[in-house]
């Protein structure tokens, strides 16, 4: 697992631009939610798709959305451009 966690934090820093803060609980629960993404994912890497005891999981985003919104929650706001 603890591999799973190395990427995961990796991918933290890049999306957010901030760096990861072990003492973070918020930090800390993105990191482990992300790296069960990563360990369910390992070796269905080529499917879109997979169905198993009538549940169904869909590989068409590499996070789902709660992940998405869990990491925007922190990420740093990048400048926008206003035109008038």
């Amino acid at each position: 697992m603890e591999q799973y966690l190395e990427v995961a934090k990796a991918v933290f820093e890049a999306y957010t631009n901030i760096p990861y803060d072990e003492s973070n609980p918020k930090h800390l629960t993105i990191i482990q939610e992300m790296a069960k993404c990563h360990k369910s994912k390992e070796g269905n890497e080529g499917l879109n798709s997979i169905s198993i005891s009538g549940t169904t999981e869909n590989y068409n985003e590499f996070y789902p959305y709660y992940i998405r919104v869990m990491l925007d929650s922190v990420a740093k706001l990048k400048s926008k451009v206003r035109f008038l």
